[in-house]
C-alpha cells in the first residue's frame, strides 16, 4: 500500500493522510502561493474592511464612530424607547471595533504608516472614552434607569456604572478631579517603571568575575547583563547575572512607591480600603481577603510538597557542583530545565519533527470537532484582507449553528513584530436588533520559526501547549452568545476568564489526546509510547514549588520562525502549548453567544477569560489528545509511545516548587496593594517578609527583583489570576474530561454551560452551577493540592516504566 504521495517543490513528499487543513498550515503562506488569478480579484481593506484599502481609512473609521456615538449620548439622556443597556452596549461595540482593531494593527502591521494612522485612531477614540467616563449626563441616565428597572440585563447595568464609578464620577468636583490626575500619573509612573523593568544592566567588567566573563557582553570596559541566565550551565555566571541584574535600582524603587501610593488613593477617593479590593471586585474571588485566604491555605499544602522538589535539585547541584551545596533562587530554573531533559531522554528537538504546525491544527481541529462539533475550516483570504501574507484565515463552523466567527492565525516571527503569545479580539459578538447575531473576529499571535527545510513549521512541547491555551481563548470568543458585547466571550472575570485556557492545557498534557494527533511529520507514524507518556509527565516535574511563582501570560499573535528550511514549521514543545492555549482564547471567544459585545468572549473577569486557555493545555499535555495528531512531518509516522508519555510527563517536573513561587508572586502583590501601600516606604523590604513566609528559599541580599517585576503594573493586584484559573481549569478537567477526554457530552456542557456566556453571568453563579459546587478559597486552594498529587503518582509511574 502506497503511503507517500508528492507533497512540497523538488522531490519532497508527505504522507496522504495529511488533512487539508494540515496541509495548508504545513505549507507557510506567501504572496507567491496565491491563486492564479488573484490580481484579478476584488481588493479589500484590513480584515475584509473596505475602509482599510488604505491606512486612511482608519480617520474614516474613527469619523463615522464619533458621529455614532454623539447619536447614542443623544438618545441614552433624551427619553429612550428601549432599555438602557442595549444603548450603552451599543455605545461600546462602536467604539470597541474601531478601538480594538486600531490597537492590534498598531502593534502587528508592518508598515509604519498603517501602524501610525492605527495609533493615531487609538489616541481619538481614548480620549472620546475619557470623556464619557466622566459624562454626568450619561452616567445619572444608566443609573436612574437602574432604580426604575428599566435598564434591562441588570448584571451588565451594573458593570456599566462600576466602569464609571472607577473614574469617581459620583463624587463631588474636587475629588473626582483628583481621581483624573491620580490616574494620569498612574499610568505615567506605570509605563516608565515597565520600560526600566526591561533595561539591560551596564556595569563595569571588574564588577564580574573573571572566570565567568565569556559569559557576558562586552564593550569596551564595561559588560552588558541583559538578564538573569537562567539556564546557564555555569553555576557561578548564573549567580553574577542574578545578583547584577537584580540588583537595587533606586529609580525603580521611587516609580514602583508613587504607583503603588497613588493607586492606594484612588481605592480610598473611590470607597475601597485598599487597591486590591478596587481591582478584584467583579473577579471570581470578589475580596481581596479570600484571595488571601487562598493563597495561605494554598501555601501551607505546598511547604512539604515544594521541599521535596528542592531536595531533589540540591542533590543534583551537588552531583554537579560539589563546592556548593546550597540550592538558590538562580538554581531552580537550570534544575528544572535538566530534570526534564533527563526525564524525555532524548534532546528536546526529538520532538518537533512530530509537532508539525499542520499536525497542531489538525489536533485543534479533532479536538474541536469531538468536544463541539465544530469544524475549522482554512479560507482563502481576498487581495488586501491581510496585514501580512503569511497569515491563515479560519472559518469556525458548527454542526447546529453554521458559521460562529473568523480566527486570524499571526503565527511566524518577522521583524518588528512583538515576541509574545497572545490573543486579540478585532470584533464582539451581539445579538443584533434583526435578530441575527455578530460573529466575533479574533487574531492568535504566536511567535514560530518559519519551516522545516522544505517542510513545515515544528513545535516543541512547550509550543503546542501554548497554542492550545491561545486555542481555548479563542474559542471561548468563538462559542460564547452573551446578548451583550460588553460581556461577551474573554470580557468575564480576569480568574473565569483564563479557565478555558489553562483548561486546554490538561488536554495538551493528556495522553489519550496527544496519542490522536501527534505524528511525525514526514513519515505520518505515531509519537512512539514511551516517549509520549514522559512528554505527559514531565510537564508537571517540580510542581509544588513551580506553583510558589506565576509568569502571567483573538487574533491569534504567535511568533514561529519560518519553517524547516522551506518546509512547514516544526514546533518545540514550549510552542504547541503556546498555541493550543491562545488557541483557547479563541475559540472562547468564537464560542461565547452573548447579547452584548461588552460581556461577549473574553471580555470576562481575567480569572474567567484564562480558564479555557489554560483547560487547552491539558489537552496538550494528554496522551490521548497528542496521540491523535502528533505524526513526523516528513514520513506520517505517530511519535512513538515512550516518547510520547515521556513529553507528557515532563510538563509535571517540579511542579510544587514552581507553584510555590507563583503563590509567592501573588502574596508580594496582594502585600503592594493591600492597606499596607498607604504608607509606603521600603517594597525590598516587603518583600524579604514575604518570601520568608510563602516561598521555601531564602532572599539574596542587595537583590531586588521586583524592580524587574512589570506584572505590578499590567496585572496589578490580580497577579493571582493563572493560579485561580489553573484551580478552576484542574476542577473542569477533573470533573468532566479526565476519564474520557473527547468526550462530546462533556464538551457540549463546557460549551452551553460555561463558554457561550462569556462575562455575561456573574463568575462565582456561573462556576457554581457548571461545576455543580461552591467556589471559596478552600476547594480552589484544594483543586491545585490534588493536580499537584495526581502528577507526581503519574511521573513516578512513568520514571518506574522508564527504569525497566
Amino acid at each position: 500500500m502506497k503511503l507517500l504521495k508528492p507533497l512540497w517543490v523538488a522531490g519532497k513528499r508527505q504522507v496522504s493522510t495529511w488533512s487539508p487543513l494540515a496541509t495548508a498550515f504545513n505549507t507557510r503562506p506567501t504572496s507567491r502561493s496565491r491563486p492564479m488569478f488573484d490580481s484579478l480579484r476584488e481588493r479589500t481593506g484590513l480584515f475584509n474592511k473596505p475602509e482599510l484599502l488604505s491606512f486612511e481609512g482608519f480617520n474614516s473609521l474613527k469619523e463615522q464612530a464619533i458621529a455614532a456615538t454623539d447619536r447614542l449620548i443623544d438618545e441614552a439622556t433624551s427619553n429612550p424607547t428601549r432599555p438602557m443597556v442595549d444603548i450603552f452596549d451599543e455605545l461600546s461595540d462602536t467604539l470597541c471595533k474601531v478601538a480594538d482593531l486600531a490597537e492590534f494593527v498598531r502593534i502587528a502591521h508592518p508598515q509604519p504608516h498603517f501602524a501610525s494612522a492605527a495609533e493615531e485612531a487609538c489616541i481619538s477614540v481614548s480620549g472620546v472614552v475619557e470623556k464619557l467616563n466622566t459624562h454626568k449626563g450619561l452616567y445619572e441616565a444608566l443609573r436612574d434607569s437602574v432604580k426604575r428597572g428599566t435598564c434591562g440585563d441588570r448584571h451588565l447595568a451594573e458593570l456599566f456604572l462600576f466602569d464609571f464609578e472607577q473614574s469617581g464620577i459620583q463624587l463631588p468636583d474636587g475629588p473626582r478631579q483628583r481621581v483624573v490626575a491620580l490616574n494620569d500619573l498612574i499610568l505615567q509612573t506605570g509605563q516608565q517603571f515597565m520600560a526600566g523593568a526591561a533595561k539591560p544592566r551596564r556595569v563595569p567588567r571588574a564588577a564580574i568575575p573573571q572566570n565567568v566573563r565569556q559569559f557576558f557582553s562586552s564593550e569596551g570596559e564595561h559588560v552588558t547583563v541583559s538578564g538573569v541566565y537562567a539556564e546557564c550551565g555555569e553555576a557561578a555566571a548564573r549567580e553574577a547575572a542574578y545578583r547584577l541584574y537584580l540588583a537595587p535600582d533606586a529609580r525603580q524603587e521611587q516609580l514602583l512607591c508613587a504607583t503603588l501610593r497613588a493607586r492606594h488613593q484612588l481605592a480610598d477617593l473611590c470607597g475601597f480600603q485598599c487597591y486590591a479590593d478596587r481591582a478584584i471586585k467583579a473577579s471570581t474571588m470578589e475580596t481581596s481577603s479570600n484571595v488571601r485566604q487562598f493563597l495561605d491555605i494554598l501555601s501551607d499544602n505546598l511547604h512539604d510538597r515544594a521541599n521535596i522538589d528542592f531536595e531533589a535539585m540540591t542533590e543534583m547541584k551537588r552531583k554537579e557542583t560539589p563546592y556548593q551545596k546550597s540550592l538558590m533562587c538562580w538554581d531552580t530554573p537550570y534544575f528544572t530545565h535538566k530534570a526534564k531533559t533527563q526525564l524525555l531522554n532524548v534532546a528536546s528537538s526529538d520532538f518537533n519533527p512530530y509537532f508539525s504546525l499542520g499536525a497542531c491544527m489538525e489536533g485543534l481541529n479533532m479536538l474541536c470537532q469531538e468536544l463541539y462539533g465544530i469544524t475549522l475550516q482554512s479560507e482563502q483570504m481576498l487581495p488586501g484582507e491581510s496585514w501580512s501574507p503569511d497569515v491563515y484565515k479560519l472559518a469556525v463552523v458548527a454542526e447546529d449553528e453554521g458559521l460562529l466567527g473568523h480566527i486570524y492565525c499571526d503565527l511566524y516571527e518577522r521583524p518588528g513584530k512583538p515576541h509574545q503569545d497572545c490573543h486579540f479580539t478585532i470584533q464582539g459578538g451581539k445579538l443584533l436588533p434583526d435578530g441575527s447575531y455578530q460573529n466575533p473576529i479574533v487574531v492568535v499571535m504566536l511567535s514560530l520559526s518559519g519551516g522545516h527545510r522544505s517542510g513545515p513549521a515544528l513545535l516543541g512541547p512547550g509550543a503546542v501547549d501554548n497554542l492550545f491555551h491561545e486555542v481555548g481563548h479563542a474559542m471561548h470568543s468563538m462559542l460564547a452568545r452573551a446578548n451583550h458585547q460588553h460581556v461577551a466571550g474573554t470580557r468575564c472575570a480576569t480568574d473565569l476568564a483564563e479557565l478555558p485556557s489553562v483548561l486546554m492545557e490538561h488536554f495538551a498534557a493528556c495522553p489519550d489526546v496527544v496519542r490522536r494527533f501527534a505524528r511525525h511529520f514526514q513519515t505520518g507514524a505515531p509519537m512512539p509510547e514511551d516517549m509520549l507518556q514522559r512528554l505527559c509527565a514531565s510537564k508537571h516535574l517540580f510542581g509544588a514549588s513551580e506553583m510558589q511563582l506565576q509568569n502571567p501570560i483573538v487574533v491569534v499573535m504567535l511568533s514561529l520562525s519560518g519553517g524547516h528550511r522551506s518546509g512547514p514549521a516544526l514546533l518545540g514543545p514550549g510552542a504547541v502549548d503556546n498555541l493550543f492555549h491562545e488557541v483557547g482564547h479563541a475559540m472562547h471567544s468564537m464560542l461565547a453567544r452573548a447579547n452584548h459585545q461588552h460581556v461577549a468572549g473574553t471580555r470576562c473577569a481575567t480569572d474567567l477569560a484564562e480558564l479555557p486557555s489554560v483547560l487547552m493545555e491539558h489537552f496538550a499535555a494528554c496522551p490521548d489528545v497528542v496521540r491523535r495528531f502528533a505524526r513526523h512531518f516528513q514520513t506520517g509516522a505517530p511519535m512513538p509511545e515512550d516518547m510520547l508519555q515521556r513529553l507528557c510527563a515532563s510538563k509535571h517536573l517540579f511542579g510544587a516548587s514552581e507553584m510555590q513561587l507563583q503563590v509567592f508572586y501573588s502574596a508580594l502583590d496582594q502585600q503592594y496593594h493591600g492597606c499596607e501601600a498607604a504608607q509606603c516606604g521600603d517594597t525590598t523590604h516587603a518583600l524579604r517578609q514575604v518570601q520568608k513566609q510563602y516561598y521555601g528559599l531564602p532572599y539574596v541580599d542587595n537583590t531586588a527583583w521586583q524592580h524587574r517585576f512589570s506584572h505590578l503594573i499590567g496585572y496589578g493586584a490580580k497577579y493571582y489570576s493563572y493560579l485561580i484559573s489553573r484551580a478552576l481549569a484542574w476542577a473542569v478537567w477533573r470533573k468532566h474530561f479526565a476519564h474520557e477526554p473527547l468526550s462530546r457530552s462533556a464538551g457540549a456542557g463546557l460549551r452551553h454551560g460555561l463558554l457561550r456566556h462569556g462575562g455575561s453571568i456573574p463568575p462565582q453563579i456561573l462556576l457554581r452551577d457548571y461545576l455543580e459546587t461552591e467556589i471559596t478559597p478552600h476547594t480552589l486552594a484544594m483543586a491545585l493540592t490534588e493536580e499537584l498529587d495526581y502528577h507526581k503518582d503519574h511521573l513516578d509511574t512513568v520514571f518506574k516504566v522508564a527504569a525497566k
